[in-house]
């Protein structure tokens, strides 16, 4: 991102040399660039404060319905410009929650973003939670390229990207889903994942419901 950055401003610097639309062109990638930059960092001190054990989690009871609803709709904005079709199915009565809120947002945007990145033109997402036995179950459902079969036991390693040319030509710096298991893990649930190369990829994150809310479910 920096070296783009870079090359963008000294762009605008050349006044004689350019016109309006390549000042808001420009404005424009910096803007994306300056957020993909902010994205990067905040993923590689999240990590570092986990891995140190420096991370304060601050465990709240939550109301998943809602937590999923906004973070669905906060992401799915970025969706507009491929024509997805987003979903969403979470069950009417699915129990509040006992984890980080901010954390586990993260976590949820992490897989949301990817849903979105590596997805195709008029593809589709779709999030779905339910109560299976004594866990909670979300799915995270996309039609895009799918995952190499290669490449599937590393898509959880730190910095880890695929050399196919359908990730490359992709932005990414390899530390989202990292991220994401780790933040899992903080709230003693479990990510897995099925894909398909070509067809799709679903995340599945399991979190055990906590003694007290197994209590008020009898």
């Amino acid at each position: 991102p920096l070296n783009v950055i870079g090359m963008q401003a000294e762009l605008l610097q050349q006044e004689d040399l350019i016109d309006q639309n390549t000042i808001i062109e420009s404005s424009n990638i910096i803007i994306d660039e300056t957020e993909r930059l902010n994205t990067l960092i905040n993923d590689l001190l999240n990590i570092t404060k986990i891995e140190s054990g420096n991370i304060s989690i601050n465990k709240q009871r939550v109301k998943l319905h809602e937590l999923l609803s906004d973070t669905f709709d906060s992401a799915m904005r970025a969706s507009r410009n491929k024509n997805l079709s987003v979903n969403i199915d979470i069950a009417k009565n699915i129990s509040t929650i006992e984890i980080d809120k901010d954390l586990f947002r993260i976590a949820l945007n992490n897989i949301l973003s990817n849903a979105i990145k590596y997805n195709r033109e008029n593809g589709k997402i779709l999030l779905e939670a339910d109560e299976i036995d004594n866990h909670i179950q979300i799915k995270i459902s996309d039609s895009g390229i799918g995952i190499n079969q290669e490449d599937q036991d590393h898509i959880f390693d730190k910095f880890y990207r695929s050399q196919s040319d359908e990730v490359q030509k992709r932005n990414g710096h390899g530390l989202g889903l990292s991220l994401t298991k780790e933040i899992i893990s903080l709230h003693n649930g479990k990510i897995t994942f099925e894909s398909e190369k070509n067809v799709g990829t679903t995340f599945i994150i399991k979190l055990e419901k906590t003694t007290t809310f197994l209590k008020e479910a009898i």
